[in-house]
């Protein structure tokens, strides 16, 4: 799956299309078929592009359409519709899912918040690095140079989130307010919020408009 900073970016441009009225794609296929045929109403290649970039990162095949892939994740949504079968001519399963884009930008905070979660799986749990290769009979052992240890990327932390609402809260700050001096955008500090995860370069700047450093907010209270 993609990084959390590709679902960061996608969302805003799913959701932007939702504005003023939304999109609805209907769905239908032969009953015992797994064939499904779309067909997104208004028609929109702004958001069929959207969703084949958001499709291709999630399929696992080659041969799949991406278009199809992002459209049946949506389709599997519980705000999905339930199937029905004509009582006449040809027995045909069909459907209707309502609100496309804003579904698709729903998702797509969902997979950023999977994406930060398997980050900070990876950061509690890193992999051990690849041992040296021997050195040859007329030839001295080499050490193993010490690797530098870089900071990760993104950050997990519900103590920081803690210690940003309190400053908040006892300096009496809005929300956007704090976003602007923080050099970041409202969203991400809701994102923040709501999962804990955040990029490095953003836990710098909440930190330096709160007047501190980052691993300050990364200590326990």
């Amino acid at each position: 799956m993609a990084d959390p900073k590709f679902w960061h970016d996608l969302e805003p441009q799913f959701r932007e299309l939702s504005s003023p009225f939304d999109l609805r794609a209907d769905w239908s296929y032969p009953f015992g078929s797994d064939r499904v045929t779309w067909h997104i109403a208004p028609r929109s290649s702004r958001f069929e592009n959207l969703a084949r970039r958001a499709g291709a990162a999630v399929s696992n095949s080659a041969d799949a359409d991406s278009l199809e892939v992002w459209l049946s994740l949506l389709k599997g949504a519980p705000s999905a519709p339930y199937p029905a079968i004509q009582d006449k001519g040809p027995p045909i399963v069909f459907g209707t899912v309502s609100g496309i884009c804003e579904a698709s930008a729903n998702l797509c905070m969902e997979f950023e918040t999977k994406a930060l979660e398997a980050e900070r799986r990876r950061q509690l749990n890193p992999m051990e690095p690849a041992r040296p290769e021997a050195a040859g009979e007329d030839q001295q052992p080499v050490a193993a140079p010490t690797p530098h240890k870089r900071k990760p990327s993104s950050i997990t932390s519900e103590i920081a989130v803690r210690k940003m609402e309190a400053f908040l809260g006892s300096h009496h700050i809005k929300w956007f307010a704090f976003a602007k001096s923080a050099k970041t955008t409202d969203r991400t500090l809701r994102t923040f919020r709501r999962t804990g995860g955040v990029s490095r370069d953003t836990l710098d700047g909440i930190a330096e408009a709160m007047g501190t450093k980052a691993d300050d907010l990364l200590k326990p209270e």
